[in-house]
């Protein structure tokens, strides 16, 4: 079974960085270069009057291997919702974000949310085609800002 366990500490964030790493691909994407300021930057990010306490930025462990981050805000942008803001898995093509999202359905059901829904860069097909077999479907378009920068993406959204 998978945790997401918060991330508090700083060998935390240090695992989270070899996370990152592992994904220079999506970093690329994003013109950055992974560095432990980035996680910071990612771990304290959230919408304007939405509490730390409604945003788990996490590493997800499987026993004691990390095996990627999550970062959800719950209830956003309303109850019901919930808003995936990053996955980044440590190891593709191993199941791992597939066993994440069912865990993550699982759990947003428990609590009685409605809507998981996400973000996902226009020039990431892979990262689309994940979510679209992931039983996520487009719902629009918008401009994201990422280190500053404007990105064009795709609202997804899943119906739980």
């Amino acid at each position: 079974m998978l945790t997401f366990e918060p991330i508090t500490q700083e060998y935390q964030l240090q695992q989270a960085l070899t996370v990152y790493q592992a994904n220079q691909a999506y970093f690329d994407l994003t013109q950055e270069v992974p560095t432990a300021s980035s996680v910071r930057r990612d771990l304290a990010t959230r919408p304007d009057g939405i509490s730390a306490t409604r945003k788990l930025f996490a590493l997800i462990r499987e026993g004691k291997e990390v095996r990627g981050v999550l970062d959800i805000l719950h209830g956003y942008p309303d109850a019901k919702t919930d808003y995936i803001g990053l996955l980044l898995i440590a190891e593709h093509h191993q199941g791992w974000g597939t066993k994440v999202v069912q865990q993550s359905v699982a759990d947003a059901q428990k609590r009685g949310v409605q809507v998981l829904t996400l973000a996902v860069l226009v020039n990431n097909p892979n990262a689309r085609g994940f979510w679209q077999a992931m039983a996520f479907t487009a719902f629009g378009d918008a401009t994201a800002q990422i280190n500053g920068r404007p990105f064009a993406v795709q609202l997804m959204r899943r119906e739980l």
